[in-house]
């Protein structure tokens, strides 16, 4: 359960950092992970962890499930670490790019390339992961994932909504 419910963090910090660079350019979020946070992002934040604490309790995995989820994991560790380590370079070269050569020079929009590349991979490596344990749930937990889903995907419009204004 525990996997899952890292798997889940997981998924969620992903798609997190997919979007907060694109809010972000247009309106800072205060303390965005903190409790600072203000407006929709704190929404979604509390939104998503209060999913995550409430599908153990409400959703319990099989020991069965538990192993086939962990072995799922583990065969996509090195991914996951490549991912990672991918998207940390790709920031770290934006800000290095800015500081060095300013916001519209061609090298700082090849590293925003970058981070828009490893954000697609991200994506798509967490769609991956998830289509190989969705069929090892139930039906009722596969609802309890998508209502999770469902509360969550209004949340984030109004995120996007906000930036743009």
């Amino acid at each position: 359960m525990k996997t899952l419910l890292l798997t889940f963090a997981a998924i969620f910090t992903l798609c997190i950092f997919a979007i907060a660079p694109a809010a972000n350019a247009a309106r800072p979020f205060k303390g965005m992970l903190s409790s600072e946070a203000d407006g929709p992002f704190k929404e979604i934040r509390l939104t998503a962890v209060r999913h995550l604490l409430n599908f153990r309790k409400e959703t319990p995995l099989t020991d069965e499930q538990k192993s086939q989820v962990k072995e799922i994991f583990r065969t996509h560790r090195s991914e996951i670490k490549t991912q990672f380590e991918k998207s940390r370079e790709a920031r770290q070269l934006m800000q290095k790019t800015v500081k060095e050569k300013g916001a519209d020079d061609v090298a700082t929009k090849a590293a925003a390339q970058a981070i828009g590349d490893a954000a697609r991979e991200r994506a798509l490596l967490a769609a991956k992961i998830s289509s190989e344990i969705r069929p090892l749930l139930t039906a009722a937990q596969q609802e309890r994932l998508e209502a999770a889903r469902a509360e969550i995907d209004p949340l984030l419009g109004r995120l996007f909504e906000e930036a743009a204004e």
